[in-house]
């Protein structure tokens, strides 16, 4: 760029170089991957959001019950098959060890689900049998289970080489297929299995446009030595990601076993809404930033900037979507669905607060594994499991779900509190400006959470939404002008 005539001023650079702070974190680029993959991210969430509309009214809780749980299944199935070596990929030193990671990881989720293939036929069709209603879930099961590994270990092994467009391609084409065959079978009354299938479809074809684009020699047979140069993953992150599935990710199951599966239903309708499109975003970041972090762990350079920078900026949209949600979740559930869908709406609500910190946490999480922090992680999980499920089970013993959502949410904001304190302390970050940076949008989500137990009550419904309204709307621009003020640090 040439210098400016003599006597004028040079481009004032203060506005452009807000915008392009992420791509200082790491070695350049970063900001550019993340608008990537949140551009599509964005795509697959505004798919997701509009089609709960029609698929709200379509579905029932038990129905929504069954189909998440065989998602549960899915997933905790995918973590346990690769050994969680997928995350290995963008720590390998060489990209060939990283391309053998991919087709090791590949090979064991193919051979499991090969193997499931008859086990799901004599579930369905055997001695005896399931009921009729979970018999096509079962016999897709195993499909499901293939598409799940192949997803996760072709999105690292993608971003490990940086092709993250492809990653962002194939998940928008993935939920086009999703919704339109959800939508399509709830439509024809094949409600009993309609989620299942479209989940399936949309799983499988993401994965397929990812194995095309993925450039992997299959000629090359498995290197199984692998697993014992790698054996840290199976040995101490495997546990944790399972024990994190089962009462996060992949908590309905739990939630059928404790109460019913009408009310896993109506848990995991608020999921499909909320921490499913959420989970997407975080991941999105989560994949640019754990390979950027490996890389400069790599190059023995400093991330403790970095690391403070993200977590402001994710902070600070993270109060921008889950105040609103916290105050009007279960108004906006009867508005759009009436009564059918109003115990998610309330859920939604009380989830909020943990959910903003969790959306922080999980991006930055994958540090620890880059610091290689495993034995740490390995006695975290335990713990964390150790408060999540009794404070899920207290509404069991008191009488009341909703004291068990309510208990569930509180340890979940603590656990993903210390998670985020403890990553950016890890990174190098003091202990003061770690809680500087996390205060604020705390103190913020909590004071909502208060508002909307008591306000409803004390105000009216008219006046409350008046004011939670206002409320919302403030905590939007405070959101919007916390990421400036984090990119400028």
């Amino acid at each position: 760029m040439s210098a400016p005539p003599p006597g004028l001023p040079g481009p004032d650079p203060g506005r452009l170089s807000r915008f392009m702070a992420l791509g200082r974190l790491g070695k350049g680029g970063a900001g550019r991957h993340v608008a990537t993959l949140g551009a599509g991210t964005g795509v697959v969430m505004a798919l997701q959001l509009g089609a709960q509309i029609p698929l709200g009214h379509l579905y029932n809780e038990d129905e929504m019950g069954l189909f998440r749980n065989l998602v549960a299944f899915a997933t905790i199935a995918a973590m346990a098959v690769t050994l969680r070596l997928e995350l290995a990929i963008p720590l390998a030193d060489r990209d060939e060890e990283g391309d053998d990671l991919a087709r090791l990881t590949l090979a064991l989720g193919t051979v499991l689900a090969l193997a499931l293939v008859p086990v799901a036929v004599v579930l369905a069709y055997g001695p005896r049998p399931v009921p009729p209603e979970y018999r096509l879930s079962v016999l897709i099961a195993p499909f499901l289970l293939w598409a799940s590994a192949g997803f996760n270990v072709l999105r690292s092994h993608l971003s490990r080489r940086q092709q993250f467009r492809e990653v962002s391609n194939s998940n928008v084409t993935g939920t086009v297929a999703t919704v339109g065959v959800q939508l399509a079978l709830g439509a024809a009354r094949q409600t009993g299995t309609g989620l299942g299938i479209g989940y399936g479809v949309g799983r499988l074809l993401s994965t397929g446009i990812m194995l095309r684009a993925c450039g992997l020699a299959w000629r090359r047979r498995p290197r199984w030595g692998l697993v014992r140069r790698w054996a840290q993953f199976p040995r101490w992150i495997l546990v944790p990601a399972v024990l994190n599935a089962v009462t996060v990710g992949a908590v309905t199951p739990l939630i059928t076993v404790f109460y019913d599966q009408g009310f896993a239903g109506q848990f995991g309708f608020s999921q499909m809404l909320l921490a499913a499109p959420v989970a997407l975003l975080g991941q999105a970041v989560a994949s640019v930033f754990y390979v950027r972090f490996a890389a400069m762990h790599r190059q023995e350079q400093d991330a403790s900037r970095h690391m403070v920078r993200l977590a402001g900026v994710l902070l600070s949209i993270a109060l921008a979507i889950f105040v609103p949600i916290t105050l009007l979740g279960r108004e906006v559930f009867v508005l759009i669905w009436a009564q059918k869908w109003e115990t998610a709406g309330l859920i939604t609500g009380i989830l909020a607060p943990y959910l903003m910190i969790q959306f922080v946490s999980s991006p930055l999480s994958g540090y620890a594994t880059v610091k290689n922090e495993v034995r740490r992680l390995f006695l975290l999980a335990w713990i964390e499991a150790g408060l999540r499920i009794p404070a899920l089970g207290l509404g069991v013993l008191v009488g009341d779900r909703m004291w068990g959502i309510q208990a569930y949410s509180l340890a979940g904001l603590l656990i993903c509190l210390y998670w985020t304190i403890w990553v950016m302390r890890l990174s190098g970050a003091a202990r003061r400006t770690a809680w500087r940076v996390v205060t604020g949008p705390l103190v913020a989500i909590l004071l909502a959470w208060g508002f909307a137990q008591l306000g409803r009550d004390q105000l009216g419904e008219t006046a409350y939404v008046v004011v939670a309204v206002a409320l919302s709307v403030a905590a939007m621009g405070f959101g919007g002008q916390g990421v400036l003020r984090a990119l400028r640090s």
